[in-house]
């Protein structure tokens, strides 16, 4: 059997066809998923819970091994009604009154701490009324005009009605997902084949991306 753990997001940045291919060469391996946030994943892979977790951040963490899955920009996340809704893009600095939908710090350390600091860097503190667990639910939220989100360019194929994505003007802020596993673990063939897929996907998105992504 091969565990793998990921965040909602990684769905809409290829790992279904990740998923498909290893099934394809390892028909007779069961690969079992689980969605757990990257505090979640952290704590699976260092208790021998899960073999791949892919996390959010721009750093692998101590006792992990892995590398850069994704790279790509944060999108502004406004309901279709905002006041900036209709334009092409937005300076963050223009949502210094807005009222921010996060995830909450101890689910994602990085993508909370990523986007204060972003907010902190355009001359303004955010003010974060309401903390959840799951991409989907941070979108739907602002759907519902309970306030606006930083999200990463993935979300863009969830099609969730109500909102819509614009990208920062003049801004850097960015979202990383790490492929980890544990330091010390005996990998064996199917954990090799399964590095190796994601890998080349990588591949596939640096190619078709070029330098947007890696900017």
């Amino acid at each position: 059997m091969l565990r793998v753990g990921f965040g909602g997001s990684t769905l809409y940045r290829g790992l279904p066809a990740i998923i498909r291919s290893f099934r394809q060469l390892h028909p007779g391996i069961e690969l079992r998923l689980q969605e757990l946030n990257t505090a979640e994943q952290i704590t699976a892979l260092k208790r021998d819970e899960i073999d791949f977790g892919f996390i959010n951040g721009l750093e692998t963490p101590d006792g992990l091994d892995g590398f850069r899955f994704c790279r790509e920009p944060l999108l502004a996340c406004l309901p279709s009604d905002h006041r900036y809704a209709t334009k092409r893009s937005v300076q963050l600095e223009k949502l210094a009154g807005e009222e921010f939908i996060l995830f909450g710090r101890s689910a994602s350390p990085a993508y909370f701490n990523s986007i204060l600091e972003a907010c902190q860097s355009a001359g303004f503190s955010p003010t974060v009324i309401h903390e959840v667990r799951h991409w989907v639910s941070v979108i739907s939220a602002v759907a519902h005009g309970l306030g606006v989100a930083l999200v990463p360019r993935a979300m863009i194929s969830a099609h969730i009605a109500g909102v819509v994505l614009l990208p920062l003007k003049g801004g850097n802020v960015v979202s990383e997902t790490r492929c980890v596993w544990k330091a010390d673990s005996d990998r064996y063939d199917a954990q090799t084949s399964f590095a190796m897929l994601v890998q080349e996907r990588v591949a596939m998105n640096d190619d078709a991306a070029g330098s947007e992504i890696r900017a």
